[in-house]
């Protein structure tokens, strides 16, 4: 009998096969436009949408940061975002948590107390998925396409937050004592400081959501804004919540061709290009960061030992 972690494994893999074919049926019927769009292509806004792509990023790095200072004694910034974008390559390993257990592990290495390390981790990505959800869901409703996944969109969003007030945790705390003693060991943000955290982590958004129009625009004649930055954000937010797929794979294009207001070769040219530039940058920050980071040496020569 296939235990629980079994199923979920072939659950992903399931999920991440039926994307990408949907991604790849979808490509071979318009092979002909995308490959026409890709060599029409602007390069200065592609370039420009690298360079938006990458201060998403460490947007997202820098507010990790301020949560942990919050929780924890205060790290250098420079050091947070080493641990960060070298524990983001972990999120295209499939299982879902490599991502956050890379850098809450580098964190931890690094002098970090491993409850504050981990939770404040969890509560990072908790803020990002939280304002992923609510910005997605108030542009696609604003969009006046797709409200139902507007609203779903929102009410996820919202349930995150809600979801982080202490009052909930004590609740929990009550009947989990692990949950318990995390509350009686960390300095866990304030509701005030994780809705402060959410409304900042809208501004990785804003750039991870230019990046997708920027590639629009460099590859589409006439591009709906609104629409692009929609689908951008509902796409995301799927990524995130099929969990065991590695960074999405297959899910995030899917949902975007499906909702972009794009004719399909161009929709497909768009994904496909803005997962490029994402993983560029994740890559490309990974690498810079690994070399700087005493910690990942450290990690590295223990594994070869």
């Amino acid at each position: 009998m296939l235990r629980s972690p079994q199923l979920r494994r072939a659950a992903a893999i399931a999920i991440m096969a039926a994307c990408v074919f949907f991604v790849g049926r979808a490509l071979a019927r318009s092979w002909d436009e995308a490959g026409d769009a890709i060599a029409g292509a602007s390069v200065p806004l592609l370039a420009a949408a690298l360079a938006a792509a990458a201060v998403g990023m460490l947007v997202i790095a820098v507010l990790w940061h301020r949560i942990l200072t919050e929780m924890a004694r205060h790290p250098r910034l420079g050091d947070t975002v080493r641990w960060y974008f070298v524990g983001e390559l972990g999120k295209y390993v499939p299982g879902g948590i490599w991502p956050l257990v890379g850098r809450a592990e580098l964190a931890r290495r690094s002098g970090i107390d491993p409850t504050t390390a981990y939770a404040s981790t969890v509560i990072s990505l908790a803020c990002l998925v939280a304002a992923c959800g609510i910005g997605g869901g108030i542009v696609t409703l604003v969009g006046g396409d797709h409200a139902l996944i507007g609203l779903a969109l929102l009410a996820g969003g919202l349930a995150i937050v809600v979801g982080l007030h202490p009052h909930w945790r004590r609740l929990l705390g009550a009947r989990f004592e692990r949950l318990r003693r995390l509350d009686d060991a960390t300095a866990i943000p304030s509701p005030r400081s994780t809705v402060v955290s959410v409304a900042a982590y809208g501004l990785a958004w804003v750039a991870i959501a230019s990046s997708s129009v920027l590639v629009a625009r460099a590859i589409a004649d006439d591009v709906d804004t609104m629409s692009v930055v929609a689908a951008t954000l509902a796409a995301w937010a799927a990524g995130f919540a099929v969990v065991p797929v590695p960074g999405g794979l297959g899910v995030r294009e899917s949902v975007f061709i499906a909702l972009a207001d794009l004719p399909e070769g161009q929709a497909v040219t768009v994904a496909i290009v803005s997962r490029a530039i994402m993983i560029l940058v994740d890559v490309a920050g990974g690498a810079l960061a690994a070399m700087s980071a005493p910690a990942l040496r450290t990690m590295v020569s223990e594994a070869r030992r």
